[in-house]
């Protein structure tokens, strides 16, 4: 937007000519607005502080008393500027068409033009102003485009800088509102080079502008802006001006205000013509949806009276709907309904507040199309929950997102123009998380509905219901917000009940896992050309006290296997305070990628270079957890009961292969630091996935030594959702995995000699173990 920051250069200003239109008193009263009048007067005002000479200034207004007595500000004194009286707009474009034109070049340099009234857009897209003698079935309008190309043409020799500002609503009229519509035709000369015009409108296209007078409407914040400019006032930075309207009007928005933003248009004519701009507000209706929510409008579950329904929308939307659209028509509703922002689910909210459930029902069904979910009501409610939610650490967001999010991927970019993109990962310590969240919401907004299968319950919803569990304060909040979202959707609450008891279960695994001090370790082979060096692993070691949080206590390369194991037990010292006689209360995870399961535990005769760091990791006297890193722990009920419904038939197929029930293992020499597992049999658990046939023993090892063993198979798919099999990273960014993971998935999934048995457990009487909770590394830790 490099042409943003175009400032016009400096300017004489007896070479400033101005056109300021201020029109509140129109032919039929029901548009009367009040307003313009003092706007236009304040950037007159402006103008004159700047230098202009009053006979430059070619003012026009239709005023409503009291304000039809023109004064300075000062009281009194006759304002320098003569007034003239707007009844026609005939008059006002003679302004443009005869006094312009005959302005000499070299006595025009720069041209302002204001225009505050009533304005809207015709069947062709183009925006209209309308003249004081506009009403129902007298058109009186001006094509803003054609005023353009008028002023860009040789009909008017002067003004190589043009600078208009417009503050007119930008709604969309309807067939019968477009029928009676007419407009002042202007011939326009050819077109001449080296002239730049810059547009400023109030709203965007579809908007209203809102009936704001004063310091909190568009004109107000953009005098706010002009008046103290020390340099260059006349021709201000268009870059600093846009933003600092855009900023204040969402400002008045967010504080209950009217809903508009502006819209900017930026044209250069000569050799190189250039045509920028950037819109706010959507496109006309679609014709097809245009007719078809008409036709729903004006079915028998509707209330026959329209315009209560109407201002409710306009009043959740914060618009204003112009005058001239009364009595509210069917179309002429579904027009205001489909052009404005976060319309259509206030419709439907509105509907169901009404009592029109079926009516509501039928819009929603029909999928009446809005690029936002939310209702007005619905997202200020929401944006002002995630406010006051609690800061999370950058690891548990993470958490949360990714339970939440188990049927779809992030996109770093928006899907569509005006969709809000991923804001990325989560702070690492909290902090800026409440702007976090916010964006990521309007993100979730976008991906509506998960995929068909899965239920209808929005994806944001799904991120709300498990925002409410860890976030304790705001639980209640969130809770009655997701029903009442729920309710509008139309979406069986027993939906919304089934996704919380997921929810909870999930809360569950990561209530206990928070409760249990830990050390996490992530150990990895080093392998140097050559023969096998003993003492050559590399590990990194985080601990948890206890409260969900991993701290980076060790790293270390070229480490023996008795070397690794001391600075585990070091951990160990370190989580539990020293406190030696609490020693079996500590987990201990370790995370191993798949190719360090190399050599059969079994077989291992307690050399220090075996190539495997299992059989020492399982010598540490503490429970241990056995993970690859990135394993998916997934709670989804449909998995769950399809597991259940194989363990309940395991002696009738081969889905379960129960080992025997003696074991050699514990009780050989070289294998007897096993034992300690078997004391500790519901925290102690390995978990493998998809294991290809060589990775078998390593499962059998340590499922005969009581740790359950959860055995994934390629072939083994009925009833299992796929993205189970879908390893994730431990922490960073949601949608790349590691390499080795990417690398393990496709020989998993590949290998022909993969078992066909998908659960195995070392003992058949056992009930089936619950997966553990992924554990979650900070951002710095990935690869």
């Amino acid at each position: 937007m490099d042409w943003l920051n175009e400032t016009f250069g400096p300017v004489d200003p007896e070479r400033v000519h101005a056109v300021v239109v201020g029109l509140e008193k129109y032919t039929d009263t029901a548009w009367n607005l009040r307003g313009p009048h003092s706007d236009a007067t304040r950037f007159t005002d402006w103008l004159l502080a700047r230098g202009v000479p009053p006979r430059q200034i070619h003012r026009w207004s239709s005023t409503l008393p009291p304000a039809a007595g023109v004064v300075s500000p000062n009281g009194s004194t006759p304002h320098p500027v003569t007034v003239r009286e707007a009844t026609d707009l005939d008059l006002i474009l003679e302004t443009f068409v005869s006094t312009l034109a005959g302005i000499p070049v070299e006595d025009g340099d720069l041209l302002w033009v204001f225009w505050g009234g009533h304005g809207a857009m015709d069947g062709e897209q183009r925006r209209i102003l309308y003249g004081p003698a506009a009403g129902p079935g007298v058109g009186g309008a001006v094509v803003v485009e054609e005023l353009a190309l008028l002023l860009s043409s040789d009909r008017v020799p002067a003004f190589p800088r043009q600078l208009i500002m417009v503050d007119a609503c930008a709604t969309f009229l309807s067939e019968d509102e477009l029928s009676s519509l007419m407009t002042r035709r202007i011939d326009v000369g050819a077109p001449r080079g080296d002239l730049k015009q810059f547009f400023l409108f109030s709203a965007g296209r579809g908007q209203g502008a809102g009936d704001n007078p004063g310091r909190e409407g568009f004109c107000g914040a953009l005098l706010d802006w002009l008046e103290p400019q020390e340099d260059g006032g006349l021709t201000p930075n268009l870059l600093d001006m846009s933003t600092y309207i855009r900023k204040h009007l969402a400002s008045v928005a967010e504080a209950g205000g009217p809903g508009h933003e502006p819209a900017l248009f930026y044209l250069s004519y000569g050799p190189g013509y250039e045509h920028h701009e950037l819109l706010s507000g959507p496109g006309a209706p679609d014709p097809a949806h245009l007719e078809m929510l008409a036709l729903m409008l004006r079915s028998p579950g509707m209330p026959r009276d329209l315009e209560p329904l109407a201002d409710a929308v306009a009043g959740q939307c914060r618009v204003t709907i112009p005058r001239q659209r009364r009595p509210m028509a069917a179309r002429a509703l579904a027009a205001i309904v489909l052009g404005v922002p976060r319309a259509v689910p206030a419709l439907i909210e509105e509907l169901r507040l009404g009592g029109s459930h079926d009516a509501a029902t039928t819009i929603t069904t029909c999928e009446v199309p809005s690029p936002f979910l939310l209702s007005p009501a619905e997202h200020r409610a929401l944006l002002e929950v995630l406010r006051a939610v609690e800061p999370l650490q950058g690891w548990e967001a993470d958490a949360v997102l990714k339970a939440s999010l188990r049927y779809h991927a992030l996109s770093p970019q928006p899907r569509c123009d005006g969709d809000a993109p991923y804001p990325g990962a989560a702070p690492a310590r909290g902090d800026g998380f409440g702007e976090w969240v916010v964006k990521l919401c309007a993100h979730l907004e976008t991906f509506g509905t998960p995929d068909p299968g899965l239920g209808r319950l929005p994806h944001l919803l799904r991120f709300t219901e498990y925002l409410a569990v860890v976030s304790a304060s705001q639980t209640k909040r969130l809770h009655g917000w997701g029903a009442r979202v729920t309710e509008r959707l139309g979406i069986d609450v027993r939906e919304l009940t089934s996704h919380r008891h997921l929810v909870q279960e999930w809360d569950r695994g990561r209530e206990r896992k928070r409760a249990t001090p830990r050390v996490v370790v992530r150990l990895r082979t080093e392998r140097p050309p050559g023969p096998v060096v003993p003492g050559s692993y590399s590990s990194t070691i985080w601990t948890d006290r206890g409260q969900g949080e991993l701290d980076l206590v060790h790293t270390a390369t070229g480490c023996s296997d008795a070397e690794v194991v001391r600075d585990i037990n070091k951990a160990v010292d370190h989580v539990l305070g020293g406190d030696r006689a609490n020693a079996s209360d500590a987990v201990i995870e370790c995370l191993v990628p798949f190719t360090e399961f190399g050599t059969r535990p079994d077989t291992w005769d307690g050399a220090p270079a075996t190539g495997s760091p299992l059989p020492q990791i399982l010598g540490v006297d503490h429970p241990v957890v056995l993970r690859y890193e990135g394993a998916h722990p997934s709670s989804a009920e449909a998995r769950r009961r399809s597991l259940d419904d194989r363990w309940d038939a395991r002696h009738q197929d081969a889905y379960v292969v129960p080992l025997p029930p003696t074991s050699t293992l514990a009780t050989d020499p070289r294998t007897a630091a096993y034992g300690a597992l078997r004391e500790h049999p519901t925290t102690a658990r390995a978990k493998v996935l998809a294991a290809p046939r060589h990775r078998l023993d390593v499962a059998r090892v340590a499922a005969e030594v009581g740790c359950p063993v959860v055995v994934w198979d390629a072939r083994a798919l009925e009833g299992v959702p796929e993205d189970h099999f879908d390893p994730l990273p431990l922490a960073g960014n949601p949608f790349e995995l590691p390499e080795q993971l990417r690398v393990y998935r496709a020989g998993a999934l590949t290998d022909a000699a993969a078992p066909d048995y998908v659960l195995m457990l070392e003992d058949p009487s056992r009930a089936l173990p619950e997966t553990l909770v992924q554990t979650a590394l900070p951002d710095a830790t990935m690869e």
